[in-house]
């Protein structure tokens, strides 16, 4: 009886042992995931809403976050250009799903301060947070937070995944060859699903000639939606050299415990990625008009921001 005793309790002493070092090791990976979160660099933004243009009437539920992604266009791997891409990130925990909504970059909008203007030239003007503001104001959003990435360093990225896989047409081919391909960035020679290195991703988001503003937005989620499936498909032995380096391209306001809560409920849950633009079809978006030699996009932003609210809070499909 004494020997079944014994090794009852060695068993229990063994459960328990495992037990610790489970927790020992998901621990170390926790500290060692907020360790390279820490890293990121980041930039303080105000906390208050009416200055980030958030009003009582707008919509907001704790179980979906609004972030802004920022894909700047400079030169000089600096991040105070234009915001050439700017999509809302939606991590929406009721309906299981990741959304991605792209806002046309010449949409015309008032910005604090500067009259009516260009969406894009928010960002110049004043840095993240302007954007953000000029956002919420003209469509009626909750956003608090960013992630900025410079164009460079996206395609820096992508490579470090090993490329990734989007389809491309004869015409979008024919466009990159022309404008973006060099000695040192190969040309598309292939059409289909093929894949692209980190410069001829980039090229190929960038297009401006390939149908309308939309169509290159489109192509924007595009690459983004290959990056993240691209990620998936790695082992997860390979996470903290993805993540080490990815992490140190981005600029955010996000606090790291943040990061980790979102970050895990999307692995824990993979939701179902989906995608939008504006201006769709509702929004009578192929009027524009030329102001002081630009071209802007103008279309009905009360439609623009009800459709908009649809999608990210009652999960409608619009209409493109």
């Amino acid at each position: 009886m004494a020997k079944k005793r014994s090794a009852g309790r060695l068993f229990v002493y063994f459960i328990v042992i495992c037990i610790l070092l489970l927790l020992l090791a998901v621990g170390g990976a926790y500290l060692y995931l907020r360790h390279m979160l820490d890293g990121m660099e980041r930039t303080s933004i105000t906390k208050d809403d009416t200055e980030l243009g958030i009003t009582e009437e707008t919509a907001s539920d704790d179980q979906i976050v609004n972030i802004a992604l920022f894909g700047v266009d400079t030169r000089d791997n600096t991040d105070t250009g234009r915001s050439d891409a700017m999509i809302i990130l939606t991590v929406d925990q009721v309906h299981k799903k990741v959304k991605m909504t792209s806002l046309a970059r010449d949409t015309r909008v008032e910005i604090e301060g500067y009259g009516y203007e260009k969406l894009c030239h928010a960002y110049a003007y004043g840095g993240p947070e302007l954007a953000i503001q000029t956002i919420n104001r003209n469509f009626g959003l909750d956003i608090r937070d960013y992630v900025t990435v410079n164009f460079e360093q996206l395609a820096s990225i992508i490579d470090l995944l090993g490329g990734v896989v989007v389809n491309v047409d004869q015409d979008e081919a024919d466009v990159f060859n022309s404008m973006f391909a060099s000695d040192t960035v190969p040309a598309i020679t292939e059409t289909g699903d093929i894949r692209l290195t980190g410069a001829q991703a980039v090229g190929y988001a960038r297009n401006r000639t390939t149908g309308s503003d939309v169509a290159r937005q489109s192509r924007q989620r595009e690459v983004l939606t290959a990056i993240y499936e691209e990620v998936r498909s790695k082992s997860v032995l390979e996470y903290p050299k993805i993540l080490e380096q990815v992490l140190g391209m981005c600029e955010t306001s996000l606090a790291s415990d943040t990061i980790m809560g979102l970050g895990m409920w999307v692995v824990i849950n993979g939701p179902e990625i989906v995608e939008f633009s504006l201006p769709n079809s509702e929004c009578n978006p192929y009027e524009g008009i030329m102001e002081d030699g630009l071209w802007y996009y103008v279309y009905d932003l009360d439609v623009a921001s009800d459709v908009l609210h649809q999608f990210i809070y009652d999960d409608i499909q619009p209409a493109e």
